[in-house]
């Protein structure tokens, strides 16, 4: 990766950030995602300096892997417009405090291994898909060590073979399961 980028101006125009396009650029510190564009699959893992990342209305589909190892990640927020999130979308993000999806959520599409190894992550946001497919969820907060506060309800209604499998492993803290 650019090992000295810090500061990524993109075009109003841009559609899309390919493949691992800013994939270890370890100094990269805060993104603006362009109105319309997508994110592909490692578009910034392991830009371990990332802290801030503004994913606008118009994104709706984040790739596999797109943030993963961002190990300087504070907070995200999933907004409406986001239909699908790849993958470990944010896994290893080790500090990664807090996460929340726009409470008019239009997600369909949540893959595995999304927060798994986020160590400081103590609040699981509110998952808002109902139908989930094969692995959905899984391993989803594996290692996140800190989770002790966990939706009391997971909405799911329809589930597909592995679903929630592994979905709390190795959550130290938490005292409470959810309503399955």
């Amino acid at each position: 990766g650019c090992r000295n980028l810090r500061v990524i101006k993109f075009n109003d125009n841009l559609k899309e950030i390919g493949y691992e396009a800013f994939y270890n650029c370890v100094s990269l510190e805060e993104v603006i995602i362009p109105v319309g564009a997508e994110l592909c699959e490692g578009a910034f893992m392991d830009c371990s300096s990332l802290k801030s990342v503004v994913i606008p209305e118009s994104v709706t589909e984040i790739g596999e892997d797109a943030f993963a190892g961002c190990t300087s990640l504070l907070n995200v927020l999933i907004p409406e417009s986001v239909v699908s999130l790849g993958s470990g979308a944010f896994s290893d993000c080790q500090t990664l405090e807090s996460v929340t999806f726009d409470e008019d959520s239009k997600i369909n599409v949540i893959n595995k291994d999304m927060f798994n190894g986020c160590v400081n992550l103590t609040t699981a946001p509110a998952l808002p898909a109902t139908t989930l497919a094969e692995s959905c969820y899984y391993r989803m907060f594996c290692g996140c060590t800190l989770l002790d506060n966990i939706p009391s309800v997971l909405p799911a209604t329809t589930l597909a073979k592995s679903c929630y499998y592994m979905m709390f492993s190795a959550c130290t803290s938490i005292t409470t399961s959810p309503v399955l």
